[in-house]
Formats: structure tokens, sequence, C-alpha cells
């Protein structure tokens, strides 16, 4: 049975917080930095990567009619020392 375990991190911030933190790391640096995604891009990566998890698991088994892919899903939010 093949398994793919899926971990990803989402940051919370704003597309307007990115926006200015990017901006302010474009002046200062050039283009000699990595500029931060919002959190609906990081959700839009963690889609991505959901989808082809479960493409990479029915591929290795044979896509058979009546078998199933088992699917778990575990959220928290882990807020920051404030």
């Amino acid at each position: 049975m093949e398994k793919v375990v899926i971990e990803y991190d989402i940051p919370i911030q704003s597309e307007e917080q990115v926006e200015e933190h990017n901006k302010r790391c474009k002046e200062m640096f050039g283009s000699q930095f990595t500029p931060l995604k919002s959190t609906e891009e990081h959700i839009d990566i963690l889609f991505e990567k959901f989808y082809d998890a479960i493409h990479k698991v029915g591929d290795d088994g044979g896509w058979y009619v009546g078998d199933g892919i088992s699917v778990k899903i575990e959220l928290e939010y882990d807020p920051e020392n404030k």
C-alpha cells in the first residue's frame, strides 16, 4: 500500500502585509531575497500538493474500480506567544 504524508506550514499573513514586506525588501536588497507569500498562496500550494499526492497514490495502486483512497487530514493552529 502506497502512503504519502504531506506536512505543510501555512503562515498567517495578508496579501497587503506580504506586498508591503516584499516591496521594502526589494528596495533594500534588489532581487537578492526570497519574497513572502500570502496565506492564500500557501493554501493554493497545499491544494496542489494534495492533488498530486492523490494521483501518486492512485497511480501506484492501479485505480481499480471499487477500491478507495483513504484520506486523513489534521489541522492545528499554533499561535505565537504574544
